[in-house]
């Protein structure tokens, strides 16, 4: 289930029970790739990218999501999955709770964060 990959469009490459969801123009940022991992017990979602946002259907089921670290492009798929479970390094935990937290962690001046939505 793969496009070629010139395209501009998502497409996906399997690594036995890995697979990598690129998204558009390769995954370039702010496009970014995720990881799907399927297990015998769980499927994991890795760095849920914004590149899910163009995909249909979306990879499922999952039953938690890992995050590397906490960067916009590798964050930006989480409201896709509301309901399932999030983990990510203590650290990095600060920038999920709200936008002041956000704001924070990256020190974004506030005409920045306005354009958040």
């Amino acid at each position: 289930m793969s496009q070629d990959p010139a395209e501009d469009a998502p497409y996906e490459v399997d690594y036995g029970p890995v697979r990598v969801l690129f998204g558009k123009r390769n995954g370039n940022y702010p496009e970014g790739n995720t990881l799907w991992i399927r297990g015998e017990k769980e499927r994991v979602l890795m760095d849920p990218s914004v590149g899910l946002h163009h995909r249909d259907p979306l990879p499922e089921p999952v039953d938690r999501i890992i995050l590397s670290h906490f960067h916009e492009d590798h964050v930006a798929g989480l409201p896709l999955f509301p309901k399932i479970p999030v983990h990510i390094h203590h650290l990095d935990h600060p920038g999920l709770e709200d936008r002041e937290s956000m704001h924070a962690f990256y020190g974004y001046p506030p005409a920045v964060m306005e354009t958040f939505t």
